[in-house]
């Protein structure tokens, strides 16, 4: 069972949302790809590697999934 799929069916939450460096260009791509949308970013929000970066900011609700008819196998 995917995390998202136990928070929103076992634990009945409305919302996940995560982060991820900008440059991160791979898990920007998986956010996207699940279903994630982009909230925003965080300017200069974590120190990483001796450098200040920005952070993207993504969530997922409930509503989207029974939108998108969700199957958590297209997640695994």
């Amino acid at each position: 069972e995917s995390a998202c799929s136990h928070a929103f069916k076992k634990m009945n939450m409305n919302r996940v949302w995560s982060g991820t460096a900008a440059r991160n260009i791979g898990m920007n791509k998986v956010f996207e790809r699940t279903g994630f949308k982009r909230e925003g970013t965080f300017r200069e929000g974590m120190f990483i590697d001796g450098a200040y970066c920005d952070i993207n900011l993504y969530s997922l609700l409930k509503s989207d999934i029974d939108k998108m008819n969700f199957d958590e196998r297209d997640t695994q």
